[in-house]
């Protein structure tokens, strides 16, 4: 960017990317979304009951097995942030007693 004289002082977030690199930028998806792909780092948050499975899933094999995707998509690094809320919902069901037990 220096090269290119960007006048840093005065970057927006809109800037910036038009300097991303595809190759080596966070990408944000939704697991439905994420099907049949795979990368190298996978960061899963809201882990808690309510969220997933959701308070009005109706088919709780479906929602399982979208976890199952969910965790399948890590090739190295599956990070998941699952901590009880201000309500007191507890870490999801589908994470068990002792987490996900994938470390």
């Amino acid at each position: 960017m220096i090269a290119q004289r960007v006048d840093l002082a005065n970057l927006t977030i809109e800037d910036l990317g038009l300097f991303a690199s595809p190759d080596r930028a966070v990408r944000l998806t939704t697991i439905h979304n994420s099907k049949g792909r795979e990368y190298g780092a996978v960061a899963l948050i809201n882990l808690r009951e309510g969220r997933f499975p959701h308070f009005r899933a109706e088919d709780m094999d479906a929602e399982r097995r979208l976890f199952y995707v969910a965790v399948t998509r890590a090739e190295r690094i599956l990070m998941y942030i699952a901590e009880p809320d201000r309500w007191g919902n507890a870490p999801s069901r589908f994470l068990g007693q002792a987490g996900a037990g994938l470390v």
